[in-house]
């Protein structure tokens, strides 16, 4: 073998290694974030509410919330552009709130209404509208949001979004129905009070994740009625499919990114 081939060998193994070790550590991250651990048994989910704090929530609404409402679970799913599961990379803050004007900067103006703000880094999300690592806000709305959860920095949760595609005091808005623990094994705990047809505390994050996926018929349904109702920043309209979501939602995190810079 001349030194050529032998040189050209050697370059060849080295790709070969780097791509191996690259799709093993991929796998590896893959697995820790969506590991297929058991379901947990009700005595342990109980244990857990208490150990961890996995409180139920109502909104403020004394169970009774516009949410709630709905006839079913599935019904709720298709009220969202998506779930997205992340995890949390910063403690709340607040905004304050101008009833004439709109949100505000943060300020320390204790006359103005204040909106709890939480930050989450994406994992994933049952649309794929969100890339992994995009990192989105999301609050509860003024009226009720002390009675929803409020997650730490480091903490892995499950949410509803909405209007992830207008302007609004964070990235998207969210709900303490349909929101989820998730577990250190995990596991999701809900913090909710479950539909007796939709119980799912104690499901793998990654099971859950496949059950909230909106079925083809319920996301031809979403579309139609989103489809030319909002108003986006730059004056187009609407979208006709989840692709164009995506792509005025990465727009719109674009130009928060450089807004910050």
């Amino acid at each position: 073998m001349n030194k050529r081939k032998f040189t050209v060998l050697i370059i060849s193994f080295l790709i070969i290694f780097i791509l191996f070790v690259f799709s093993t550590c991929s796998a590896s991250s893959t697995e820790a974030e969506l590991p297929d651990s058991s379901p947990l048994t009700e005595e342990k989910i109980i244990s857990l509410r208490e150990e961890k704090n996995y409180l139920i929530y109502d909104g403020g609404f004394d169970g009774e919330s516009e949410d709630v409402s709905l006839e079913n679970f599935r019904e709720f799913i298709l009220e969202t552009d998506t779930f997205v599961y992340g995890e949390v990379v910063e403690d709340p803050y607040f905004v304050g709130v101008d009833l004439e004007s709109g949100f505000t900067s943060v300020d320390n103006d204790d006359k103005k209404p204040q909106m709890r703000i939480h930050t989450i880094k994406v994992i994933s999300d049952t649309e794929g509208i969100y890339d992994k690592g995009d990192v989105i806000t999301f609050f509860y709305g003024l009226m009720g949001q002390y009675d929803c959860p409020s997650p730490k920095k480091g903490e892995r949760i499950l949410i509803p979004v909405f209007d992830a595609y207008l302007t609004s005091p964070a990235d998207v808005k969210s709900s303490y129905y349909g929101y989820y623990y998730v577990t250190e094994s995990g596991n999701v705990i809900s913090a909710f009070e479950e539909d007796e047809d939709a119980a799912y505390s104690g499901q793998t994050v990654k099971n859950l994740l496949e059950i909230l996926k909106k079925t083809d018929a319920e996301r031809e349904e979403y579309l139609a009625e989103k489809t030319g109702i909002y108003e986006r920043t730059d004056g187009k309209y609407g979208f006709t499919s989840i692709e164009m979501l995506r792509e005025q939602i990465k727009e719109k995190l674009e130009a928060k990114k450089n807004t910050e810079k």
